[in-house]
């Protein structure tokens, strides 16, 4: 991420949650340095008063930094399983026990036919994407 957008090279970044530049240190700067000043991958921690303005200039930098993956997934699972869940069984016109679902192809079952065995209730389709 550019400090300033029409720049050819990266003057300011995040690495590992922390502001980076590639601009001279302060002279009382005390923080993190790799290389010397000059060198051409030189860089440095950003001072607190430079994360501040940084943090001011780019408020949702850090937005993802907390997010957790297992959590994502958790709750993605917990969807897609609530979905199933939501099926009602209903008789059709005939009186027929079936399934109505938000799925395109309702699932048939029927408390009297066995409804809860693996056998009685196909399983979705798999996306190998």
């Amino acid at each position: 991420m550019a400090a300033h957008e029409d720049e050819d090279e990266e003057r300011v970044w995040v690495e590992n949650d922390i502001w980076r530049t590639n601009f001279p240190p302060p002279a009382d700067f005390h923080g993190a340095e790799e290389g010397d000043y000059g060198d051409e991958d030189y860089n440095r921690q950003c001072t607190l008063e430079e994360s501040a303005v940084l943090d001011r200039r780019f408020p949702d930098t850090f937005d993802d930094a907390g997010d957790d993956p297992l959590e994502a997934d958790e709750a993605e699972r917990d969807a897609f399983f609530a979905e199933y869940a939501e099926e009602e069984e209903v008789k059709d016109a005939e009186g027929e026990c079936t399934t109505q679902s938000a799925h395109p192809e309702p699932v048939e079952a029927c408390p009297e036919l066995g409804r809860g065995g693996q056998d009685d209730v196909p399983a979705p389709p798999i996306n190998s994407s």
